[in-house]
């Protein structure tokens, strides 16, 4: 079924949730880099503005933070969001969740966005897509797989995935991971219906949604899977409601079978000019944002370390920020880039003082995560005003929601999309300094160890 231009007239396509604010900026990129119009809120808005986005751009979007939740917020967080699309009357929802499927019963639990999709759009078609080939994300036979460096380990061996200070996979398969949570049983539509063609697809989640009540995961390890299966969620959006659980291949998915577009040999990068500072804020461990941080030093940018175990004690919280700050300012007033972090790698030295003070309070990780990123947030936005910084990258999938948030940005548009590196860069909407600035959103696994020396230096247009 071929979407009509009378569809395209009324009102958005579709309309998504992103998990967290990395996942969310990326997916966004992903509409916009095949021609849909896309706007992205990083707050819920009221009805009438959410309806009015809804009638000027093909998707709508909304940044969330349930990824660095516990059940209960998670509820109070999703369930507003389901609701205004819902009143709405959006039929195709995305619940953008993380390629490396990052969640647990305890923290970004899955299960419950998907239980909440039944109880707010009753009889939905749940599809689960965490396939993204271009990114080195697959599943085959329902079990999950991810790039690290060179290597594609299953996710419970993964180097990262299977050490993450706060989800750590322990199961590969992501239908047991998702039942483990919470789900009822869930089917899956494999390899062998995607290589048979659309009608074994269409049989398939026929026979699976009849054989389970739960949701529907599916395969996918090349390019090409991604439009097939955005074309087949599409054909059952158009009877009923659906939301799909699903990383950013299928926003990639979407825009190549709406447009008809076939893959690129290499994916795309637009333009983007150099400037003389720029400004990172990390509050990530992965270790290649590690690895990361130490290219931009040996670039020339000056590294400060804000302790995050003195950030999330409003007793010392107020200290450690300003000692971070002024000594960012005075390398931004000598014409040096910065990058202010809060760790290096999984196992940096402040690990244990954080899990001590977090221990001592009785804070669990949603609660450090909001500290730690708004502490991160007020600090940018200091600089932001008083040096004139016309770019920032915000690195760290959990804590880059409340950083961003912080700042109080109404949304954002695309400026220039990197999908060779998932560099994207962001222009803000809103008031003030914040407004125009630049912004770029980095999660843990994304971008290669120059990533941030590129966004200083600037990049020409591939195609």
């Amino acid at each position: 079924m071929t979407p009509s231009a009378s569809d395209r007239k009324c009102r958005a396509l579709l309309a998504f949730y992103g998990d967290d604010f990395t996942g969310a900026s990326e997916n966004m990129a992903q509409y916009h880099r095949h021609g849909l119009r896309t706007f992205m809120f990083l707050e819920r808005p009221n009805p009438d503005l959410f309806a009015r986005k809804a009638a000027e751009f093909e998707v709508v979007g909304i940044a969330g933070i349930a990824r660095s939740l516990g059940p209960e917020a998670m509820v109070r967080e999703v369930e507003p969001t389901f609701r205004l699309f819902a009143e709405a009357g959006i039929r195709l929802v995305q619940y953008k969740l993380c390629s490396t499927f990052d969640s647990s019963r305890e923290v970004g639990n899955l299960a419950v966005a998907a239980n909440l999709a039944r109880h707010i759009f009753p009889g939905c078609f749940l599809p689960v897509f965490a396939a993204t080939p271009e990114f080195g994300r697959y599943t085959v036979f329902g079990h999950h797989f991810a790039r690290h460096g060179d290597e594609v380990f299953r996710l419970d061996r993964h180097p990262s995935m299977s050490r993450h200070p706060t989800t750590p996979m322990s199961e590969a398969d992501l239908g047991r991971i998702l039942e483990e949570q919470g789900t009822p049983s869930a089917g899956l539509v494999d390899i062998r219906a995607l290589d048979a063609g659309d009608a074994a697809i269409q049989q398939a989640i026929a026979r699976e949604r009849a054989r389970a009540n739960g949701p529907v995961v599916f395969d996918g390890i090349r390019d090409d899977h991604c439009p097939l299966v955005a074309d087949a969620i599409w054909k059952v959006s158009r009877t009923e409601a659906v939301v799909v659980m699903s990383a950013q291949g299928f926003a990639h998915g979407f825009g190549r079978f709406w447009n008809k577009r076939l893959a690129t040999a290499e994916p795309p990068v637009e333009a983007l000019s150099a400037i003389d500072r720029l400004l990172v804020v990390s509050g990530s461990a992965a270790p290649l944002t590690a690895r990361q941080i130490d290219a931009f030093a040996r670039s020339g940018a000056v590294t400060v370390r804000l302790r995050v175990s003195a950030v999330v004690d409003p007793a010392t919280a107020a200290s450690a920020a300003s000692a971070a700050l002024d000594t960012a300012a005075e390398a931004l007033s000598a014409g040096r880039s910065v990058c202010i972090f809060t760790a290096l790698g999984p196992d940096d030295e402040e690990a244990p003082g954080l899990r001590e003070v977090a221990a001592r309070m009785g804070l669990d990780h949603g609660a450090v995560s909001e500290r730690v990123g708004s502490a991160l947030g007020d600090v940018a936005l200091r600089l932001i005003r008083q040096h004139g910084l016309g770019r920032v990258v915000i690195a760290g999938g959990d804590t880059s929601s409340y950083t961003l948030r912080s700042m109080r940005p109404d949304g954002l548009t695309v400026a220039s999309g990197d999908y060779a590196t998932g560099a994207h860069v962001f222009r803000l909407a809103g008031d003030g300094a914040v407004d125009g600035l630049e912004i770029t959103l980095k999660g843990g696994q994304v971008g290669d160890e120059d990533f941030f020396t590129r966004l200083r230096d600037g990049r020409a247009a591939e195609p």
